[in-house]
C-alpha cells in the first residue's frame, strides 16, 4: 500500500516513507524469529538437537595429544592460532581467485567489445557468450578441486565443520 501511495504520487520524499521503512524492518525482525522457531521445531520433530555437540573426530583431523585441563582425559589439540594462519592462507588464496575470475569476465567484456569493431562483429555476442560458459566451466573445475584441498588442509576437527567450511568456499566463488 505505502508503495502503490509512492507510486501514484511520484513523490519519493512521500510522508508515508517513515511508515513503510518501519514496517519493513518489523518484517524482517518477525520473519526472523518466526523461522527461528520453525527451524526449533523441524530440529525437535527430527531429532537433530545437539546433534553438533556429540561428534567425533573426523579421521584425518591431526594435532598433538594432550592431556584435557578439564577432566584429565587424552584429547587431540591443534593450537589455534596455526588454524587461524591456515584460514587466512585458504581465503586470501579464495579471494585472489575471484579476483581472477572477476578479472577473465573483465577480459570477455573487452575482447566482446573489441570484436564489434571488426569484421566478425556479427559474432562477438555469440563468441563471448561461448568464452564466458567455457571460462566458468573451467575455474568451477579448477575451484571445486582447490576448495577441497584447501579445506583438507585447514585441518577441521568434526566433519560439520568441514562441511560449513566447504560450503562457505562454494559458495562464495559461486557468487563471484
Amino acid at each position: 500500500i505505502f508503495q502503490l501511495v509512492v507510486a501514484g504520487t511520484g513523490d519519493f520524499s512521500s510522508p508515508v516513507i517513515p511508515f513503510y521503512s518501519l514496517y519493513i524492518a518489523l518484517w524482517a525482525i518477525f520473519m526472523l524469529e518466526f523461522w527461528k522457531r520453525s527451524e526449533k521445531i523441524t530440529a525437535m520433530k527430527w531429532g537433530t538437537i545437539g546433534f553438533e555437540d556429540e561428534q567425533r573426530d573426523r579421521p584425518e583431523f591431526e594435532g598433538q595429544n594432550r592431556v584435557s585441563f578439564i577432566n584429565g582425559s587424552q584429547i587431540t589439540y591443534f593450537p589455534p592460532h596455526e588454524r587461524s594462519r591456515i584460514m587466512a592462507q585458504s581465503f586470501s588464496i579464495i579471494g585472489t581467485l575471484a579476483l581472477i575470475v572477476l578479472g577473465a569476465v573483465s577480459a570477455i567484456y573487452v575482447i566482446r567489445r573489441i570484436l564489434y569493431d571488426t569484421s566478425v562483429s556479427v559474432y562477438a555476442q555469440l563468441i563471448a557468450s561461448v568464452a564466458n560458459s567455457v571460462q566458468i566451466t573451467v575455474f568451477n573445475i579448477i575451484y571445486g578441486k582447490l576448495a577441497d584441498y584447501l579445506t583438507d588442509m585447514e585441518n577441521h576437527r568434526t566433519d560439520t565443520q568441514f562441511e560449513d567450511s566447504m560450503i562457505a568456499k562454494l559458495f562464495i566463488f559461486q557468487f563471484v
